[in-house]
């Protein structure tokens, strides 16, 4: 529904007639369409362009409505009589439609009757819903409409119809209303009485108090995307931009363009590389206010003089200002453009990555228009970014076969679209070292009772099922304790995830993140903690399984990372000194203490 759409209407010198005009030129079955717009003549003029003109009774208000002006009715005698005009007779179709704003029942248009006044047709308000009567039939919405706000209201009907669903339907807003059928009857409308809107003219009575703006009669049943067009209150904010909102403008400069808001004189200007600047108004985004609808931008002396910057996004706003209207201005949305790289980017792996597999491929995505791409590729960073001459290849990927462990390479894809070829940056990554994974000790008995099995696994990723890891171990009833260190790449808070059937506890960097030391089905627990770029942290994590399927598995994310399991790579075996005591940042230690640690796998001795 539409809500507070009085602050969306304003004064508009051409927007009625414009819109109205368009409205008939679309439709020849437009038979009456009244804006209500005050010219002080008292004649409420008919924009259908069928001269079906009426004549205002009592003194209506004029104020802002959903177009332009709407009178706001108070009740008798104000109202309309369109003097002549009988209305659509017989059994014929029909359609008709307006903006209201009431809170009140009341008559919204009617026509017709014969001597005892049944054979009229009646669209009006009972008891806050949509009602139409005709003879003895009558039938109603199911939504409350008298809530004081803009609401769009119709009523089509189809030839030879009766009072019932769905030869008559109503629409709220554009949507189909449901309806009870009260009483059924044939419709047959003889002419007696001339249209009226906002009264009952064979009762001089169910005046409409309240706005009422662009009512409609057609001779046709309009469709429901038909009604869903004319239920579109006018737009007060810019819209239609070019280029189109998340558009690929593959040139230096560009012309903006919009739609006017229906109430603007002029238009405010945002426009820039963030988001946030834009999207708040910020003074750094502003770029004036103007009369005019368009703005070049990356040309010579104007805004970006140097021209725009291939590979970013660009990010702009238009609001709509009247300075004689309270509601302005009205603050349009944030639409966006991207001027697209010719050089590659996105490579894969990531510039400066780590833990690459040695025997990874290597891709990227390519340029803007870009043909041919030329790849070079080895461990010094000058010889890869002064290379040139390469053969050039078709694909967006490249085997440099196998790589050494614990070495960085670096990278780099030029671009040709044929006429043109584009250098491209040099990346470079890092490859894993040896003895990656985490030891794991695998034990009988639920508490680590006797130690059976000690191997390296790459991952903590195993679904057991009804079997377990290793026929020493057994399927039930045993517990494994991993241990090992882990490397980040990011300064960020990262959470850990141990999900399990049955107990699981975690430590990183001797910090307990989780404690579930109980038997369960599969579950997942996690705890957070702030790790440093670079840095490698102890992490032990403890299993055990009782009775039935055996899972355990470790996950991890970050605002940079996300939710998967621990990649092999990112872990490495407990070769380091670890578990110290005092423990890392411990407070209040005695003054005479002894440091104790527990040593690295395989060391023979200790440099303290």
């Amino acid at each position: 529904m539409c809500s507070k759409l009085i602050c969306l209407v304003s004064f508009v010198l051409v927007v009625g007639i414009a819109l109205t005009s368009a409205a008939n030129a679309a439709d020849p079955n437009l038979v009456g369409l009244w804006t209500f717009d005050d010219d002080g003549t008292g004649t409420v003029l008919d924009y259908s362009g069928n001269s079906r003109d009426g004549t205002l009774s009592g003194s209506p208000q004029f104020v802002p409505g959903v177009y332009k002006e709407a009178p706001e009715f108070h009740g008798g005698p104000d109202g309309v009589s369109i003097d002549g005009y009988t209305g659509i007779l017989g059994k014929s179709a029909f359609s008709v439609a307006a903006w209201i704003q009431t809170s009140e029942d009341g008559e919204i248009v009617g026509w017709g009757g014969n001597a005892s006044n049944r054979y009229k047709v009646e669209f009006r308000i009972n008891t806050g819903r949509l009602r139409c009567e005709h003879g003895h039939g009558n039938i109603q919405g199911d939504t409350t409409v008298t809530d004081g706000e803009w609401h769009h209201v119709a009523m089509t009907v189809i030839e030879n119809a009766t009072i019932s669903y769905p030869d008559v339907i109503f629409y709220l807003d554009g949507q189909d209303d449901s309806r009870h059928t009260i009483k059924t009857n044939p419709f047959d409308i003889v002419p007696n009485l001339d249209v009226s809107i906002g009264w009952r003219a064979t009762g001089l009575d169910r005046y409409f108090i309240g706005r009422m703006d662009d009512v409609r009669m057609y001779d046709r049943t309009l469709l429901s995307e038909e009604i869903g067009d004319i239920a579109v209150p006018p737009m007060a904010i810019a819209s239609k931009p070019s280029p189109a909102d998340g558009a690929i403008r593959p040139d230096n400069w560009v012309r903006l363009s919009w739609s006017p808001g229906t109430h603007a004189v002029s238009h405010d200007v945002y426009f820039g590389e963030n988001f946030s600047d834009v999207n708040a108004g910020a003074e750094a985004a502003f770029q004036g206010n103007q009369a005019s609808t368009f703005l070049d931008v990356g040309l010579s002396g104007l805004l970006y003089s140097d021209g725009l910057v291939p590979g970013t996004i660009y990010y702009w706003r238009i609001d709509e200002v009247n300075d004689v209207d309270p509601n302005s201005p009205w603050v349009g949305n944030v639409w966006s453009f991207e001027v697209p790289r010719k050089t590659a980017f996105d490579p894969d792996p990531t510039d400066r990555a780590k833990f690459v597999n040695p025997n990874a491929d290597l891709s990227w995505t390519e340029g803007f228009g870009a043909k041919l791409h030329t790849v070079y590729f080895g461990d010094n960073f000058d010889d890869v970014s002064n290379a040139a001459g390469g053969l050039s290849q078709t694909n967006t990927t490249y085997d440099p076969g196998a790589l050494e462990l614990a070495k960085t390479y670096y990278w780099r894809v030029d671009e040709s679209d044929g006429a043109n070829t584009y250098k491209g940056d040099v990346w470079s990554f890092t490859t894993m070292s040896a003895d990656r994974g985490l030891r794991g000790d695998y034990y009988t008995g639920m508490n680590f009772e006797t130690l059976v099995l000690t191997r390296i696994d790459p991952q903590i990723d195993f679904r057991w099922d009804q079997g377990g890891p290793d026929e020493a171990v057994g399927t039930d009833n045993f517990s494994v304790r991993w241990t090992g260190e882990v490397e980040v790449l990011f300064t960020e808070i990262y959470t850990f995830y141990t999900r399990t059937n049955d107990g699981s506890r975690l430590w990183v960097d001797g910090q307990q993140l989780v404690e579930d030391w109980t038997t369960h089905g599969a579950t997942e627990n996690s705890g957070t903690i702030d790790l440093v770029a670079g840095q490698t942290y102890s992490i032990v994590m403890e299993y055990f399984e009782n009775i039935d399927g055996a899972i355990a598995e470790l996950r991890w994310s970050s605002p940079s990372t996300p939710k998967e399991i621990i990649p092999e790579a990112a872990l490495s075996l407990p070769v380091k000194a670890r578990h110290p005591n005092p423990s890392n940042g411990a407070r209040d230690v005695k003054q005479i203490t002894t440091l104790s640690w527990r040593p690295g796998d395989y060391a023979a001795s200790h440099q303290v």
